[in-house]
């Protein structure tokens, strides 16, 4: 039985504000999908591009999501379902790839599914000139090649067993050379690929229109629709406030608001009007990474009295409502190679805090009740996102690090310019936080070769040969328990070393109104509005 035979086997035993939503009917039986309608999302992260084969970032992977379509399907780990390609064979030894395509798929600009087009995204994947923050995850790429039109091969120079769970991913997900050599930079905001959605257009800078793919035929049979989706139309409203986006779901001027009032949750739960479209991630959770190159952070003593000062209980009952859990190490608890005895390390002690510092000699300045060592005080910057999450979980830090004597600046900003100072080595802690099915994702946050190469992830800046080895010897082994016992090795590994303030797991947090039907959240962490469908006068969007 091939591989791809038996994956199969596994499979089977498993807008503008002024537009107002009319009320919807309270929830009752459940009944057919509508369809027809447009649905209105209202959300704080405006992307700055939406071409999933060049820039990484989880809002714009939720977009991606319904406008690309993968090689395969991801349903559980090692396991896969078709997708773009209706089978594939592996090589014994995992050097090499053979992806066999529908022949029915068309791009959403009219040309033809073709293994050249697979060949081409890859190739522009891994062109150091396309500067792609996925090249890492096509592994130590050789070539691919057209063996004919419907089938494409894949060669690496090592063995790759996590390529599956790589093309898995819809950032390798095929877009139309046709239109990126036609549209070139513009393609970066309106890309052309051949998922349920499309891209329509930009009305204004802060208004994305999605429009229905009305010749989608290829869902994957895991989904209830394989056809086109219901809806007509998506429109994203990107509102950074976000007491307008609550105030916009609360008014019927959105379907959907991404991280509206979390003190709300309460009423979003229990009003019939509304709804909870909640979703614990799994991957490596929000965290601050230590720069070990920078002063003090570079210091172990330090790293420890921050983790010991840290009260990551309170910040998620009190930042986020009971809304988020602790982070408790390198991975989240939800994520199949979580290894147990994390939960163990760092009780929130601020005692301890000021023991380990004076202890390894720093001395609390009385004026500024800040420890010094040799006349230089203990000041981070942590530089950060400016999302809500982020600002009142780095506030609420930044008081109890202070209390154990640590100056902690918060320094929050758009993504793209925390990249930047990252890129500059311009801080002493960096954000960072992956949404990633398999503990892989460790890989891209800590292997050296992430630092300012691929997708710079590695924040920490961590050099460290025995975790590097750890971290490949990961990504070589295809049996899941022989793996997990590696990736338990890494998370002790940087727990010992208190590489990082790991500080909540992500909950995605969002709330609509109760005629919004068939949300569904894919395991690896993003939305699926192929099935979403409206019910009712819910549908029609009027002024």
């Amino acid at each position: 039985m091939s591989r791809s035979t038996r994956h199969l086997v596994a499979l089977a035993l498993l807008v503008p504000l002024s537009l107002v939503v009319t009320p919807a009917a309270l929830p009752g039986p459940a009944s057919a999908p509508q369809p027809g309608g447009t649905l209105i999302i209202v959300t704080h992260q405006k992307p700055a591009h939406l071409d999933p084969g060049v820039h990484t970032s989880r809002y714009t992977a939720m977009i991606n999501h319904n406008t690309h379509d993968p090689l395969v399907w991801q349903v559980g780990p090692d396991k896969y379902a078709p997708a773009l390609a209706e089978r594939w064979d592996i090589s014994p030894d995992f050097k090499s790839y053979t992806f066999y395509l529908r022949k029915d798929v068309k791009f959403h600009d009219g040309t033809p599914l073709t293994a050249e087009a697979v060949k081409f995204t890859w190739d522009r994947i891994r062109d150091p000139r396309t500067r792609s923050t996925r090249a890492p995850h096509l592994g130590r790429y050789l070539r691919s090649e057209a063996v004919d039109t419907h089938t494409v091969r894949v060669y690496f120079e090592a063995p790759y067993p996590q390529f599956m769970f790589m093309v898995a991913n819809v950032g390798l997900g095929p877009g139309s050379p046709a239109a990126i050599r036609r549209m070139g930079d513009a393609f970066m905001k309106t890309p052309v690929a051949t998922g349920p959605f499309k891209v329509e257009g930009w009305p204004n800078e802060n208004t994305l229109v999605l429009a229905k793919n009305p010749d989608y035929r290829w869902g994957p049979a895991v989904m209830k629709n394989r056809g086109p989706a219901y809806l007509d139309r998506i429109i994203y409203r990107f509102i950074p406030d976000e007491a307008t986006k609550t105030l916009a779901l609360e008014k019927r001027e959105a379907h959907v608001a991404e991280d509206p009032a979390r003190h709300l949750a309460p009423k979003f739960r229990t009003d019939p009007q509304f709804q909870l479209l909640m979703h614990k991630t799994s991957g490596v959770p929000q965290h601050w990474a230590f720069n070990t190159t920078r002063w003090p952070s570079s210091e172990l003593a330090v790293r420890q009295a921050a983790n010991y000062a840290l009260d990551k209980e309170r910040i998620a009952r009190v930042a986020f409502f009971g809304t988020a859990t602790p982070a408790k190490g390198p991975l989240t608890d939800t994520n199949w190679a979580f290894w147990p005895d994390a939960k163990k390390y760092y009780p929130h002690d601020p005692r301890k805090a000021v023991q380990i510092l004076e202890e390894a000699g720093f001395k609390r300045n009385p004026a500024t009740k800040i420890y010094e060592k040799d006349g230089k005080p203990i000041r981070m910057r942590l530089v950060t996102t400016s999302t809500w999450e982020q600002i009142r979980s780095a506030t609420m830090a930044q008081a109890m690090l202070k209390e154990v004597g640590i100056d902690f600046v918060v320094e929050a900003m758009v993504y793209d310019a925390t990249v930047i100072r990252y890129a500059n080595n311009d801080y002493e802690l960096g954000r960072l936080g992956l949404s990633f099915f398999d503990p892989d994702a460790l890989w891209g946050a800590f292997h050296s070769s992430q630092i300012t190469g691929g997708t710079q992830w590695n924040r920490g800046r961590l050099q460290i040969r025995a975790l590097d080895d750890l971290l490949d010897k990961g990504r070589e082994l295809n049996n899941p328990e022989e793996r997990k016992k590696v990736y338990w090795q890494v998370q002790k590994m940087l727990l010992d070393m208190a590489n990082a303030l790991y500080v909540f797991e992500d909950h995605y947090f969002f709330a609509a109104q109760s005629c919004v039907k068939g949300w569904n959240w894919h395991i690896t962490g993003v939305y699926e509005l192929h099935n979403v469908w409206l019910e009712g006068d819910c549908r029609r969007v009027t002024n």
